[in-house]
């Protein structure tokens, strides 16, 4: 495990703006599992409550002794729901 350092994965609309969605090993939202030696984080449904359905960009970042070095860049699109959980009602309509 990554000793003395921050993990963290940031969501913007663009990458100069503030984030819109952060997940950090400092407060949990990431964890690190020493089975495997991986870092897993999960984006949940109330996460992404608040987003337009729209392209986003993220990033990865680890920072260690105030340098900070982004591991990943990369685009999540997030779209309409199709499928919905058992306690929703949906209205359906024949073509």
């Amino acid at each position: 495990m990554a000793k003395n350092c921050l993990i963290e994965r940031n969501l913007y609309e663009y990458y100069d703006e503030d984030y819109l969605l952060q997940k950090r090993l400092e407060d949990g939202s990431i964890t690190f599992n020493s089975k495997d030696n991986y870092y897993y984080f999960t984006i949940e449904p109330e996460d992404t409550n608040d987003l337009n359905y729209s392209t986003y960009v993220y990033d990865i970042e680890i920072i260690k002794d105030g340098i900070v070095k982004t591991i990943l860049k990369g685009k999540l699109k997030i779209k309409e729901e199709v499928t919905f959980a058992s306690n929703e009602s949906v209205e359906i309509s024949e073509a």
